[in-house]
């Protein structure tokens, strides 16, 4: 009975701070809204698109025909999705500004189509995002995060303000706008630098990813958006098929398949605890019968019968409860990596893990107590 109830205190704790975990990665501010998002991926191949005139003629035609689709709100492409990849950097230097050796001087950076930064709904911040007016033969221009904001121009605004991409001998590249930070690298990972480049104006990196924004639900489109590609070029293949959803999800499926996992363990360790010392304490009275009969007829009250009962019921989970959490405290250090915004040690999990295996107990142990309150001794005596 001691060892159930010091096993399901060990599950439930590690239950506890994997849902606290999950509820912690579930509030953080994202940085665009994921819903209603179908992305799919076109890798276009280099011996029969060679020049970036040829990529920019089929990235323009797709978008133009999936926007005429009923169903949809934008589209656009990307050279890489929030999610995907926690790197992905280049060199940057800042005009007018003297570079700290200790800083890393690299950024993320993402070439995108005009539409891609509001198909996605990422939040600005101020200035404007890249639109039609960023093309191959006008001032070169960028959209940064928050983060590189506020790391580079904390007391003023990053419009403006001009970056090297790349190359120290390369164009100026102007800032346009600011945007929220946008959790590109999951959910996680702290926050970098990032810009957003249009595609024209940054023909090395090359979008693969298209973003359509759905009113609907985004699967009833993925073959209209085929037979889109289809008719621009034939023997153009997609892959990776996936909502915006399906694609933050993924990067918490590991930690909540154990959340799942554990909480599967934990429940069945508490209902065996729960029966077991509900059978425990009715065997007991079943027992001591003859005793509690006579305690009954020399005058004991059905309260004192009860206290009597439910104490060695509580004593046996207290023994069990300390044994659970000098076993928790050693055994969830090992969820420590994969815990986020609490600690394997965090008081108010085991407080709540601690009460409720009390509760149970209480209930467990009141129930056999109720009936033996309840007992005739002049029955219990003659049945003897």
């Amino acid at each position: 009975m001691v060892l159930q109830v010091a096993a399901a205190l060990v599950l439930l704790a590690g239950a506890g701070l994997m849902l606290r975990t999950m509820a912690n990665l579930r509030a953080l501010e994202l940085g665009f809204r994921p819903d209603h998002v179908l992305t799919l991926r076109t890798t276009l191949p280099q011996s029969k698109y060679q020049e970036p005139a040829q990529r920019l003629s089929f990235y323009d035609r797709v978008i133009a025909d999936v926007r005429t689709l009923p169903g949809v709100e934008g589209a656009g492409y990307t050279s890489l999705l929030p999610f995907l990849s926690p790197g992905n950097t280049t060199w940057f230097a800042i005009d007018g500004m003297t570079h700290d050796p200790d800083d890393p001087q690299d950024t993320l950076f993402r070439a995108g189509t005009s539409d891609y930064l509001k198909t996605l709904g990422v939040q600005l911040v101020e200035g404007r995002l890249i639109d039609e007016r960023d093309g191959a033969d006008t001032p070169r221009v960028v959209v940064v995060n928050s983060t590189l904001a506020r790391k580079y121009w904390p007391r003023s605004s990053a419009l403006g303000g001009r970056m090297r991409l790349g190359n120290p001998d390369g164009p100026w590249y102007t800032i346009v706008g600011v945007v929220k930070d946008v959790r590109e690298r999951g959910h996680t990972l702290a926050q970098k630098p990032l810009v957003y480049l249009p595609y024209a104006q940054r023909l090395g990196a090359i979008p693969e990813y298209l973003v359509v924004r759905t009113a609907g639900a985004p699967a009833d489109l993925v073959e209209p958006i085929r037979r889109v590609i289809a008719r621009v070029d034939p023997d153009q293949p997609i892959s990776a098929v996936r909502t915006m959803d399906e694609i933050v999800d993924l990067d918490v499926a590991d930690r909540h398949q154990q959340m799942i996992l554990l909480g599967a363990f934990a429940g069945l360790a508490l209902l065996l605890a729960s029966i077991g010392l509900y059978g425990v304490l009715s065997y007991a009275v079943a027992q001591r019968s003859r005793e509690i009969g006579l305690r009954i007829a020399l005058g004991a009250t059905a309260g004192s019968v009860m206290r009597v009962v439910v104490a060695r019921g509580l004593a046996l989970t207290g023994i069990g409860l300390s044994i659970g959490l000098a076993l928790a405290w050693a055994g969830t250090r090992a969820l420590q990596n994969v815990l986020y915004g609490v600690t394997a040690g965090d008081p108010s999990t085991y407080v709540a893990v601690v009460g409720l295996l009390a509760a149970i107990a209480l209930l467990a142990s009141y129930l056999p107590a109720r009936r033996a309150s309840r007992m005739d001794p002049i029955s219990v005596l003659r049945a003897d």
